[in-house]
């Protein structure tokens, strides 16, 4: 049984951006893998996380407490996975595909809150992406030029 999101979703943490912490990344390049082309061409436009977790507490002791954490955390963590908050370059032929990182570089960061049952979703058979479609939040268009995020994103120090 399919269940329907739709009205029950809120976004409680609108649109920001983590970065690695400044200094730990120096501007990068890497080549594009074949395994990354393949997910340039897929109609989600790319990989999407969707995380689902049940939390017992309020929504304001979760802006106040894990929150924080989560984003400090994930700034840490792009220490290491840095091609995450880098920007796709796409120069003219016959040069290849990149993917570029430059200091103040993001990942887009979304918090939704919903009241619907998840037992269906997070359960252990299969089920069609159009399932979770209403769980993912609109972001902003992929940028493919680096520098574009400017400053204003979350950096952990």
């Amino acid at each position: 049984m399919a269940i329907s999101p739709q009205g029950s979703v809120e976004v409680i943490e609108e649109v920001s951006h983590v970065c690695p912490p400044p200094g730990s990344v120096p501007t990068s390049s890497l080549p594009l893998t074949f395994l990354d082309i393949m997910f340039l061409g897929s109609p989600s436009g790319g990989v999407k996380g969707l995380f689902f977790y049940d939390f017992r507490f309020s929504t304001s002791h979760f802006m106040q407490t894990t929150l924080p954490n989560l984003k400090t955390f994930l700034s840490l963590t792009l220490r290491i996975f840095f091609p995450f908050a880098g920007n796709l370059v796409f120069p003219p032929p016959p040069q290849l595909s990149y993917n570029l990182y430059t200091e103040n570089d993001s990942l887009s960061f979304v918090v939704t809150e919903s009241k619907a049952d998840f037992n269906h979703p997070i359960g252990d058979h299969a089920q069609h992406y159009q399932e979770f479609q209403a769980f993912v939040p609109e972001l902003p268009p992929a940028s493919t030029a680096s520098g574009t995020t400017g400053s204003g994103c979350m950096q952990s120090m």
